[in-house]
């Protein structure tokens, strides 16, 4: 793994510039953007102020970290939803579970497993983001990381909306800089503006989720760490850094996908 993120540490370099572009206001009209962060939310409102979405059903991942929320019927149907073959980690037989619901709640296991992994087995280190049941706003007890499906018409991939604020969960004496957050994913990556020259998800949706995944569960460690990323003043928060280490992670993570090569053409 060590050797795997030393091979792609130029191409994350590449990432890194592509995020640039991909947080900067020009958009291709015919491609979705790639997470909704700076464009749709302003996330320093949003603190205890956050409405979660409501689904029909829920899943546990394998690992017990996430909560995958999703819908069979309806407009945020997921994929497939009435595909049901295998179960948990690819076992044979159905479980009552959509199997692009297995999938998902599988990847982002992988993701944090590296993200959050010890550096001395290929991981990462990046520290925890702050669990649900660490405020007193309790919209979620558990403890799980929520993630939603939804419908999100071709226009984002995904966004990942902080939530409420943890006074010194992990700098002593900051009390603005940590929030809690969960995830929202595109319930089936159809419309074709998920799809280009580079990559076609419309036929491949589980490579969307991987690279949506690495990114915005990346977004959900940074709000954790420190909400307020401010350069300057109150008024100039870094979304550009933000994104540019969300892409390469998606680098990092998933080599072979290179999603963020579209991007760089609608640019170049």
């Amino acid at each position: 793994m060590l050797r795997f993120m030393r091979k792609n540490y130029i191409k994350a370099l590449s990432a890194m510039f592509a995020g640039a572009l991909i947080s900067a206001p020009v958009n291709s009209a015919d491609r979705a953007i790639k997470c909704g962060l700076g464009s749709e939310h302003n996330q320093f409102l949003r603190a205890e102020q956050a409405v979660r979405p409501v689904r029909q059903f829920s899943y546990d991942s394998p690992s017990g970290y996430f909560r995958i929320h999703y819908d069979t019927g309806g407009e945020n149907a997921v994929l497939n939803s009435g595909v049901d073959t295998l179960g948990s980690r690819g076992a044979p037989g159905a479980d009552g579970v959509p199997d692009h619901i297995n999938a998902v709640a599988e990847i982002f296991d992988s993701v944090r497993a590296v993200i959050l992994g010890d550096p001395t087995d290929g991981g990462l280190g990046y520290p925890t983001p702050p669990p649900d049941t660490v405020f007193a706003f309790v919209a979620d007890s558990n403890g799980l990381y929520d993630v939603y499906l939804r419908n999100l018409g071709g226009i984002y991939f995904g966004t990942t909306l902080s939530e409420t604020q943890v006074p010194d969960y992990f700098l002593p004496g900051n009390s603005v800089s940590s929030f809690t957050s969960y995830i929202v994913i595109d319930n089936d990556y159809r419309e074709p503006s998920y799809s280009n020259q580079f990559n076609d998800f419309i036929t491949r949706p589980l490579d969307a989720v991987r690279v949506t995944a690495a990114h915005e569960y990346f977004h959900a460690v940074q709000f954790g760490i420190d909400l307020f990323e401010f350069e300057d003043s109150v008024s100039e928060a870094r979304f550009y850094w933000y994104e540019i280490s969300a892409v390469a992670m998606e680098e990092l993570l998933y080599d072979g996908i290179d999603d963020y090569y579209s991007y760089l053409y609608s640019f170049f």
